[in-house]
């Protein structure tokens, strides 16, 4: 007999026919005997007849096994707590008649009391008891309700608190139900369509019976039933729970050790992550049970040997919480040929009582093994976080970012991979608002592979990895004074000929390019580079993100940007080894209200914790994303990008020295006085601030003609008619697109389009 999981029903694959099941079940089953003598509920010390005296009595062939289990308990229970031995007394009185009224019943209910709180009060002692002398087929049962190699007794998460979930006596229900079933004749013809409508699904045979949390769809509450009325019975099929419970045996614990210390551990259970359900709040639960699916036919003997061994490995360590559990399985995938897992949150929510709650579901993929793993980057950092006292908002965020996790990790979706990085820069961010920041730096850098992760094609993502990636360092930028290396001290080498020392006064760079100002990340996040690495500065004029509001923020950060840079003295470097293309730039300029402008806000914020980026190293970079220049660009945009700051770019000579050719010579790039005719005008940023762009444009116009570039659409003036077809909000787009950094053979491209040629040029 071997059995599956498919669409969602389990099936089994037998020689049996269906009939042939039925009447096995019906007549040669025989119950496991399901006893917890530790509970006051139990059944063992109730003053009327219970339904393990009925099974102990029944004199049944296959009840045998069961009472003389039920037999051997009472005798275990009467050496370990000697008051028990008074409970059949009490119970021949209380079934004697007139026992049960009066004055006579409350005193004997009352000396019932006494032994279960004695029982109880022995409670750990009666379960190793039993756990030790009992019969071998019942340590599974044992194994499964608790686990006593550990200093104290641990509890399983599928059977509540040994055996019983609230009100709800686990073992008492058992013994009732096999009664219900089995032991009773009238009620054969019902026991026999009702494990037919249980195995078959035919939906016979329900009673007004519990089920407790194994089946909360049984439960139906006020206003839940189908028929008229305020409130209904819970509608439940005895066979499910009876068949259910020998399912439990599946989950026997065991004692583990981590590090120096002995824990119990269940299979496939683990500590609730409050995160990753639609209805997922700060409530008590009892743990998380993830159920194991597998879609290939397996007998009895290699589903127990899954069970048994039960557990996930995230690193070298074992899972011990929801999220880690789910991480595990997205990256590693599963050994054993398990299709997935389905998950279910053990919740109060029914007073005291607890209700299994569908938490979603994963099927193990390997192949995105290596983009869940990035996750691990954050690990450390996160950790330090939850391993002290925070404040409610860092709490909030925690659960936001395992809720990502858990839903990346379960649809792969690189949205929600995002997610994971955006609640991350905002876990940051709280920190640097609270006392936390006294003992945790901020995020670490976390590697480039998690721009292709995170890659989703959406304008949002190409926009914001532009921004965040944009660099300190201006690589091709040349003084010529660079021609000549100095020392650390700035002097020049011995026996340098004077025509090539530069001029006296002037900054002297040591290598090819010239040092920039800082990180774009200092902008975005309230930290400063130190010899220790980053650190934290929450008063720093340079922070002006807010990743809500991107354009305001990005308008103050080109600002600050163009401020510092000038007051160093150092180039102002817009540049970023993933540079947007202008398709997406002007996407964001005319048709920005219809992007997610906070998406791009959050994403580079976030971003901006990547480490240095190579540009051949990224994958969606290489992949032709930033397509063909459009046949339309906005001469404005073209003039004004072009002097925001001054790009030099091979482009932009090779225009210049074919200029020349066609007899306007001007000076060649490095040469003369071009560079000091080209270092950024203020007054430009201040027009676009004000959104006065045609005026801004005037300006760049005349300084690209000084620099000997002149434009067929030059027409001198300060028009302002160029602005009248952009409203308010585009206008404000426009002042903050200044700062996406596009590809310098690209500017190189739109600036020959509105360059004057020679007639030659159009023969």
């Amino acid at each position: 007999m071997r059995s599956r999981w498919e669409n969602d029903k389990f099936v089994i694959s037998t020689r049996l026919d269906r009939d042939e099941i039925v009447k096995f079940f019906h007549e040669k089953y025989v119950p496991t005997p399901l006893i917890s003598p530790w509970n006051g509920g139990s059944g063992f010390m109730d003053p009327d007849v219970s339904d393990i005296e009925r099974i102990e009595e029944s004199g049944e062939e296959r009840m045998r096994g069961y009472a003389e289990v039920i037999a051997k308990a009472k005798g275990i229970l009467g050496d370990v707590v000697p008051e028990y031995r008074s409970i059949a007394e009490c119970q021949r009185e209380f079934r004697q008649p007139g026992g049960s009224k009066g004055a006579k019943a409350k005193g004997i209910k009352d000396r019932i009391k006494d032994v279960k709180k004695a029982v109880g009060s022995n409670k750990e002692i009666v379960m190793r008891r039993l756990r030790n002398e009992m019969p071998d087929s019942l340590v599974p049962w044992f194994d499964a309700a608790f686990v006593t190699g550990t200093e104290r007794i641990s509890f399983g998460t599928v059977l509540g608190t040994g055996a019983n979930d609230g009100n709800f006596e686990i073992t008492d229900n058992f013994a009732h139900y096999v009664c219900m079933c089995i032991l009773e004749e009238k009620e054969r013809d019902w026991s026999k369509n009702a494990l037919r409508g249980s195995l078959f699904d035919t939906g016979a045979g329900m009673r007004d019976v519990s089920n407790a949390f194994f089946h909360p769809g049984g439960y139906l509450g006020p206003n839940a039933s189908s028929t008229p009325g305020f409130k209904t019975g819970n509608l439940t099929n005895p066979w499910d729970f009876i068949l259910g419970m020998e399912g439990t045996l599946f989950f026997a614990g065991s004692v583990s050790r981590r590090t120096s210390s002995r824990r119990a551990a269940f299979p496939f259970t683990v500590i609730s992550t409050h995160a990753g359900y639609g209805t997922a709040t700060s409530e008590n639960a009892r743990g998380e049970i993830w159920m194991p699916l597998w879609d290939s036919p397996a007998s009895y003997r290699e589903m127990r040997y899954v069970f048994r061994e039960g557990r996930a490995q995230l690193g070298t360590t074992q899972s011990t919480i929801g999220v880690e559990f789910v991480r595990a399985l997205a990256s590693l995938g599963t050994e054993r040929g398990l299709s997935g897992f389905q998950r279910f949150a053990i919740l109060e929510r029914k007073g005291l009582a607890y209700v299994a709650s569908d938490a979603g579901r994963i099927r193990p993929d390997p192949s995105n093994a290596v983009n869940v793993n990035l996750l691990a980057e954050l690990d450390p950092w996160l950790d330090r976080i939850r391993s002290g006292e925070m404040p409610n908002r860092v709490k909030a965020l925690l659960s936001k970012i395992d809720g990502a996790t858990i839903r990346y990790c379960t649809s792969r979706n690189a949205a929600h991979l995002q997610d994971v990085l955006i609640a991350a820069s905002e876990i940051e961010y709280a920190v640097s608002l609270s006392r936390m920041a006294e003992d945790i730096r901020p995020m670490p850098e976390i590697s480039q592979e998690w721009i292709d992760a995170c890659h989703d094609g959406s304008v949002e993502f190409r926009l914001a990895a532009a921004l965040a990636t944009m660099t300190d360092r201006e690589d091709r930028f040349r003084r010529p004074e660079a021609k000549v290396r100095t020392d650390r001290a700035g002097a020049l080498p011995p026996n340098t000929p004077p025509d090539r020392a530069p001029p006296e006064g002037e900054q002297r760079a040591r290598g090819p390019g010239v040092r920039g100002i800082y990180p774009i990340r200092h902008n975005m996040m309230p930290v400063k580079a130190a010899k220790s690495g980053t650190e934290w500065a929450p008063r720093s004029p340079k922070f002006l993100w807010n990743g809500n509001d991107p354009i305001k923020s990005m308008i103050k950060v080109l600002e600050r940007r163009c401020l510092d840079a000038r007051m160093a003295n150092v180039p102002l470097a817009l540049k970023s080894p993933l540079p947007a293309s202008i398709t997406d730039v002007l996407q964001f300029i005319e048709d920005g209200d219809r992007l997610d402008l906070g998406k791009i806000g959050r994403l580079a914020q976030a971003m901006s914790a990547v480490e240095k980026v190579r540009s051949k190293d990224v994958k969606y970079h290489n992949s032709n994303v930033l397509g063909e220049i459009p046949s339309h660009v906005p001469e404005q945009y073209i003039c004004i990008k072009t002097n925001f700051p001054p790009h030099w770019y091979k482009e932009y000579g090779a225009i210049r020295r074919r200029s020349a050719h066609e007899g306007k010579a001007g000076p060649k790039v490095g040469e003369g006085d071009d560079q000091d005719s080209m270092k950024f005008e203020p007054s430009m940023l201040h027009l676009l601030k004000a959104g006065r762009i045609e005026a801004a444009a005037d300006i760049a116009r005349r300084r690209l003609r000084i620099t000997g570039i002149n434009l067929a659409t030059y027409a001198g003036g300060t028009a302002s008619g160029g602005d009248a077809h952009m409203n308010a909000r585009q206008r404000s787009r426009f002042a903050a697109s200044m700062l996406f950094p596009v590809r310098y053979s690209d500017l190189g491209k739109v600036v020959d389009r509105i360059r004057l040629r020679s007639d030659e040029d159009y023969e």
